[in-house]
């Protein structure tokens, strides 16, 4: 479903229905549009697994990659999050629903958020300026839980935002 304005496409569009292909089986999603969640054919609530983007951002600053050069280290690294640029003080929200596991300052990160999700699943939302959650703390999707910052090694204020599945970081793009 999708919002058309002048004759142009304008907004994010909304998915109402979806087929996934994985490994030649064939997966279903629907979305309610009463309760605005989204169901398998079973009628199996599968909202917990999608991820939303935890900001409003103005660009995407810098990619999920293995070989980035860092601006401030002068130096190519990988850069296994995704920067969304946003101006200091944007509201930060929870992508998923979760647990607070860690809050505080870690290096480069600076000021991070670490919320553990269901089946397997972390977020990490780090060079934040001030947090709104304690540790052990559960949240929802869409909860704030702080604002955009430009702390730990940064050159401006952005969110990098990282997904790791079992301890291994994954494209939040792509997820």
């Amino acid at each position: 479903k999708q919002k058309i304005r002048d004759g142009q496409y304008f907004g994010t569009p909304t998915l109402l229905a979806a087929l996934v292909e994985v490994n030649k089986r064939k997966f279903y999603i629907f979305k309610n549009e009463k309760d605005g969640k989204y169901y398998n054919d079973k009628a199996k609530s599968l909202t917990s697994y999608f991820f939303k983007i935890p900001l409003k951002y103005r660009r995407i600053s810098s990619h999920f990659t293995r070989k980035r050069f860092h601006p401030v280290l002068k130096r190519y690294r990988a850069h296994l999050g995704t920067d969304f640029a946003a101006p200091r003080g944007r509201n930060i929200y929870a992508s998923a629903a979760g647990r607070i596991v860690y809050r505080g300052r870690k290096g480069g990160y600076g000021n991070v958020i670490e919320i553990k999700h269901a089946n397997g699943y972390k977020t990490l939302y780090a060079h934040m300026k001030k947090y709104i959650v304690k540790r052990g703390e559960t949240v929802n999707r869409g909860d704030l839980i702080g604002y955009v910052g430009n702390t730990g090694t940064s050159v401006a204020p952005h969110l990098h935002y990282e997904v790791h599945k079992d301890g291994r970081k994954i494209n939040p793009v792509n997820f």
